[in-house]
């Protein structure tokens, strides 16, 4: 079951979980990554919790994240923003187990079939400048386990940002942020 570690409340769904959760218990709980490090333990309120890697079944959460902005503001409009990890490994992926690199894939695929399917959903946000999407082409072909390989990511991304689509996404993107957000008061005015 996917679980939202919440820092403000929702009236509309029940969280067992976030009422006493602390910042660094929240940010292990999300980066217990199946097969390179340990679920997270954790005991609230005399209830033991247990979280795993939602890979499996929400490695791309928009639609839940989409309804949580529905449940906290109704019909306003809201901006959403998705950011993956990268596309499908290519076939030159080498130093794992045949199935585990599958299952990678199944994974990446997974998470591209929500991301086709949440478009086609919700074409009105992608029409009105409210959804994007990014993705950095590559870069998962830079596992997990390779964390020291922070340059070849950087230039990976880099890369990537650096097209003018990317560019342009990234731009409307940002004028869409801001957009309405008042000025903060400058000193003497």
């Amino acid at each position: 079951m996917p679980v939202f570690l919440r820092s403000y409340d929702n009236e509309k769904q029940s969280d067992h979980y976030s009422a006493d959760i602390k910042i660094w218990e929240a940010c292990r709980a999300t980066s217990a990554a199946t097969t390179f490090f340990d679920r997270f333990e954790r005991t609230s309120q005399g209830v033991r919790q247990t979280f795993v890697d939602g890979a499996f079944a929400y490695n791309n959460p928009v639609s839940r994240v989409y309804q949580e902005a529905i449940d906290l503001w109704g019909d306003k409009e809201s901006l959403l923003i998705s950011i993956g990890t990268g596309d499908k490994p290519d076939s030159s992926m080498t130093g794992g187990l045949k199935s585990l690199l599958a299952g990678i894939v199944d994974i990446v695929l997974a998470t591209d079939k929500e991301d086709r399917e949440f478009k086609e959903e919700h074409l009105d946000l992608i029409d009105a400048g409210l959804f994007y999407r990014f993705n950095v082409p590559g870069i998962a072909r830079i596992g997990i386990e390779e964390y020291k390989k922070l340059d070849e990511i950087s230039a990976v991304t880099k890369s990537h940002l650096s097209r003018p689509d990317t560019n342009r996404s990234m731009k409307f993107c940002v004028s869409k942020a801001v957009e309405g957000v008042e000025p903060e008061p400058q000193e003497g005015n």
